[in-house]
């Protein structure tokens, strides 16, 4: 790599991390400062307003009962005694307790309204902040040996096609770590997978790359960046001091497969947490994709996965053959997209579900997706679910290195033709893509008001 590569290298990963730093700060503001506050002082505020006439209500004052009392013996023995003022007195005194029951139900009611209705503009609004945090636009995105583009890859034509770049798209890059054997630096990627969504359109894409993809990544020494390499995708999570920075390695190299498609987010899963994971939802429906003998799963047969049974289907490969990590990327896919259709079914209606599943896997997990953005990832999920779903794979080929380890090198043609289909629109789909704006205004409004 040239010097002028190496210092465009290093200004990157640099600028990257800076950029993820002011993100976090900015996230801060709902999850730990802000929004705490927030609640405290606008919903507390209100709560003292309705709910302290509500108690005062109910306590006794000197010379009266509480509302439960209702009319003593001694006023029902004068009512009956026949004397009219006591009769007056005590019909009197039951109409005040009714009246005033009725003022503690009509109080209480506007009080529970309030409180939805700050609570909903809470959701509203970290949905909406984490939707902005979500969907950065490309400074400059690169492109292929055979496109052409006169705005840093805006606007590119290739193969006769004149594209855009579609600046309202969500990207989180799945990473499922395997931690290894004991002082193995800091684990490796087994899986990797770019969730991407299209907020104009609905559509969400789940892109697997395969782990022995060779790319371009940077290490590091100490947090500080020290080369560039090109190996073994699944590597790039080795080199760093912290699964956060793993992290923010994987994504930097995943960016780079991509042509540079802006990707800050992530959420990696140590590959034990699969366990948790199929029983939260209580098993994985598949039918087996192949083999795999230590958990008694035989190709072309129906399983509902649970437990360990789901870790070894998604963990298993034969390493005495050469192809064995592509198929298990395909029984990966299968059970994502398995899993995400049976959570969305018992979450529809209650974003509880999915809020009960991320903290489940919580003890397993690394991310730097906050409460904003989770709200708005809940809620396009639940708006569109599973038939919003496409699962592909990049394509390329697999090859034996020198050093005996497998590398697939990636068809960089197919690979831009994916970038192409999933995070630009062709120009002549122009009224396609308005009408799918307007369509999807529509939808956010509804979901605004759906927690």
């Amino acid at each position: 790599m040239s010097a002028a590569k190496k210092h465009k290298a290093r200004a990157k990963h640099e600028a990257k991390l800076a950029r993820v730093a002011d993100r976090a700060s900015a996230s801060r503001v709902l999850e730990g400062e802000v929004l705490p506050e927030f609640q405290t002082a606008f919903v507390g505020e209100w709560a003292a307003e309705l709910f302290v006439p509500f108690d005062e209500l109910l306590v006794e004052d000197p010379g009266s009962r509480a509302v439960e009392g209702d009319v003593t013996e001694a006023e029902k023995a004068d009512a009956s005694s026949g004397t009219p003022d006591a009769e007056k007195e005590t019909r009197k005194r039951s109409s005040g307790i009714r009246s005033r029951k009725r003022q503690v139900v009509l109080i209480a009611s506007i009080a529970i309204a309030c409180l939805l209705a700050v609570a909903m503009a809470a959701v509203a609004f970290a949905m909406n902040v984490g939707r902005m945090n979500m969907m950065r636009s490309a400074d400059e995105v690169d492109l292929n040996e055979g496109a052409v583009s006169y705005n840093s890859g805006k606007t590119v034509f290739f193969e006769g096609q004149e594209y855009r770049l579609n600046e309202n798209m969500a990207s989180v890059l799945i990473i499922g770590v395997d931690k290894g054997a004991e002082g193995e630096l800091n684990g490796r990627a087994d899986a990797v997978m770019l969730l991407a969504i299209n907020n104009d359109s609905g559509k969400t894409s789940l892109i697997s790359i395969p782990r022995d993809s060779m790319v371009e990544y940077n290490r590091t020494v100490d947090g500080q960046y020290a080369d560039t390499v090109t190996e073994q995708l699944s590597l790039a999570y080795r080199y760093a001091n912290s699964d956060e920075l793993s992290c923010e390695l994987m994504c930097e190299a995943v960016s780079r497969a991509m042509y540079n498609i802006p990707l800050d987010y992530y959420y990696a899963l140590r590959m034990e947490g699969i366990v948790d994971l199929a029983d939260a939802v209580g098993g994985v429906q598949v039918e087996a994709l192949e083999d795999v003998p230590r958990a008694g799963i035989y190709k072309g047969h129906e399983y509902l996965l649970t437990g360990k049974k789901a870790y070894d289907y998604l963990q298993y490969r034969d390493i005495k053959q050469n192809d064995t990590a592509l198929g298990r990327q395909e029984r990966q896919k299968q059970f994502i997209k398995a899993f995400a259709g049976k959570a969305l079914a018992e979450a529809k209606g209650d974003v509880s579900v999915l809020l009960g599943i991320y903290e489940k896997l919580s003890q397993y997990s690394y991310t730097n997706i906050g409460i904003p953005e989770f709200t708005y990832l809940a809620s396009h999920f639940m708006a569109y679910g599973i038939d919003s779903f496409s699962v592909d794979s990049l394509q390329g080929e697999m090859t034996i290195g020198q050093d005996g380890y497998q590398e697939f090198h990636l068809d960089k043609d197919a690979v831009y033709r994916t970038v192409l289909d999933v995070y630009y629109t062709p120009v002549e789909d122009k009224q396609a893509e308005e009408a799918a704006r307007a369509e999807q205004h529509d939808i956010d409004s509804v979901s605004d008001t759906r927690f």
